[in-house]
């Protein structure tokens, strides 16, 4: 799932990059922390319906800084 970097920039109160060759973005706090954050498709937890999982990952803790947030499906859209 591709983020839209310049209406993110147009609301967030730190400068929003994206990350190259994945579907994150980078940003950097006034406190030196550096996070990314995006989504990641989820086929496990719901695979009969398209589904992804946001993650924040403080880049300053390793594996330690990952949050991941709730899993958000998308709702069929044929008609």
């Amino acid at each position: 799932m591709k983020l839209n970097i310049e209406k993110i920039n147009a609301k967030a109160p730190y400068k929003v990059t994206p990350i190259p060759n994945v579907d994150f973005v980078s940003f950097l706090t006034d406190s030196g922390v550096q996070y990314a954050a995006g989504f990641d498709k989820d086929d496990t937890t719901m695979p009969i319906t398209e589904s992804y999982q946001f993650s924040i990952i403080n880049g300053n803790n390793g594996p330690r800084g990952i949050v991941r947030g709730g899993r958000m499906p998308l709702p069929n859209q044929r008609r």
